[in-house]
């Protein structure tokens, strides 16, 4: 568990990194993309879609953090009614169910990203970028929130044993 634990830290430093570093340069581009515009009638050709795509990799490392902080948007109707013992039984279920739906989710991004990586799209025409590039994060933010699961399903899994012993 210890070694689930610091993998899972250790995700979390890089994501929290990754968001700063993210939203930083999408405030910085957006900046620049409004006074390219307002002042000299330029600006970036795909700037725009650049910026959507930012905002995906911004929501799904966003989605990971909330996650690993339970934060995350759940329906919370049993948690009020339901007795303790219950609770935490129904609480391996919910992350066992979210860990199945999010790794299902993760094979289905993955067949997107082959599809997209085999139409051969380019996002930047002069640079050559591949459009499937900025996709990446589909499948990797699917992968993360399932390992947040799995790591919160081996947690309340072992908080249930140990209580009955």
């Amino acid at each position: 568990m210890k070694v689930l634990n610091s993998i899972e830290n250790f995700l979390l430093k890089i994501e929290s990194v990754t968001i700063v570093i993210l939203l930083s340069v999408m405030i910085l581009f957006s900046f620049t993309q409004i006074i390219l515009r307002n002042f000299f009638s330029i600006g970036f050709v795909e700037g725009d879609s650049l910026l959507r795509h930012f905002v995906l990799w911004i929501g799904f490392i966003g989605a990971s953090i909330a996650t690993h902080n339970e934060k995350h948007i759940n329906i919370d109707i049993f948690s009020r009614i339901l007795p303790n013992a219950i609770k935490k039984k129904l609480h391996i279920f919910i992350n066992g169910f979210a860990f199945i739906v999010c790794l299902i989710l993760t094979n289905s991004s993955l067949n997107f990203l082959k599809m997209e990586r085999e139409s051969s799209q380019i996002f930047f025409e002069n640079l050559q970028i591949p459009l499937w590039y900025l996709q990446i994060i589909l499948p990797v933010g699917f992968a993360l929130i399932s390992f947040r699961f799995f790591i919160k399903l081996i947690k309340s899994t072992l908080i249930l044993f140990e209580k009955e012993k």
